[in-house]
């Protein structure tokens, strides 16, 4: 039987979009800058970028912080699907009525939880910072013991 894995896609969040709500709250911050020390007022005036330039600067960025982030969702993925396929079939399946039953988003972090609801052992390297701690007095699962496989 042949079980496959639900996700919820990663929304899109579209290019950067210049605001004047951004640009009134990047002057906020430069003023709160100036006015934290204000014997230095004059040098970190100068030192701080034009609100054009930071803008422009951001728009720069925004993609690439997309794209990471879109990459670091999908090694995560990868990550949780290669260890709950490597399953045993009745885990396999336990995992699935897990995920039919969770109410919330379908994410690496839920199926990290049902990995660790099925073998009573955290996920080593889970993206939700629970990973390499096994539950006490329990041990990594046979299915995943690849200290033995040649």
């Amino acid at each position: 039987m042949q079980i496959a894995m639900k996700f919820q896609p990663r929304p899109h969040s579209g290019a950067f979009a210049d605001t004047p709500r951004k640009r009134a709250a990047a002057r906020r911050n430069q003023e709160h800058e100036r006015d934290s020390l204000p014997l230095f007022a004059g040098m970190i005036a100068r030192a701080q970028p034009s609100i054009d330039s930071l803008m422009l600067a951001r728009a720069a960025t925004w993609d690439l912080q997309e794209q990471r982030d879109r990459e670091r969702a999908a090694q995560a993925w990868r990550s949780v699907r290669a260890d709950i396929f490597a399953f045993p079939p009745d885990q396999r399946r336990r995992v699935h009525a897990h995920a039919q039953r969770y109410g919330g988003p379908l994410n690496p972090i839920a199926y990290a939880y049902f990995y660790a609801v099925v073998t009573g052992f955290r996920r080593p390297g889970a993206p939700c910072g629970m990973g390499g701690k096994p539950y006490p007095g329990s041990g990594p699962p046979p299915a995943l013991d690849r200290s033995t496989t040649p």
